[in-house]
């Protein structure tokens, strides 16, 4: 199956003139989609462009956390200020939170049983996570 884009609702229907992969969009721009397998083709859903640019993302250079395995203690440090430390079971069940709202800051894991965790580490409206190996 494959998503096949065209510039019109009639070159849709008519299944012609389809944009070449890799073609460059205009923002608010309407474009129309079909769903493709083989000779049967789904009904064309208009999709408007929206370009968002942007520089943001976390930036994983300036990031960086230890020990992992991790016995009690486990520090995390990040170019800009953490704003918040999630902490969550395999479960997917919140079972740490902290708001440093430090560039390097110490979470305490001491009273979490063994295994493995995944941190949620956020920072200027972006984040990361990380999966730490509890011993």
């Amino acid at each position: 199956m494959q998503i096949i884009y065209f510039a019109t609702e009639a070159d849709a229907l008519a299944n012609i003139n389809q944009l070449p992969i890799g073609s460059l969009i205009t923002d608010g721009t309407t474009y129309y989609a079909v769903s493709s397998a083989g000779t049967c083709n789904s009904a064309a859903l208009a999709v408007t462009a929206n370009v968002t640019l942007s520089v943001g993302g976390f930036d994983n250079a300036s990031f960086n956390y230890y020990p992992n395995p991790v016995t009690d203690v486990l520090t995390v440090s990040y170019s800009n200020a953490i704003s918040e430390i999630v902490v969550y079971n395999l479960l997917g069940q919140q079972v740490l939170i902290a708001k440093p709202n430090a560039t390097q800051t110490q979470v305490d894991l001491s009273g979490l049983n063994t295994g493995t965790y995944m941190v949620k580490v956020t920072s200027d409206e972006v984040s990361k996570t990380i999966k730490v190996v509890k011993n």
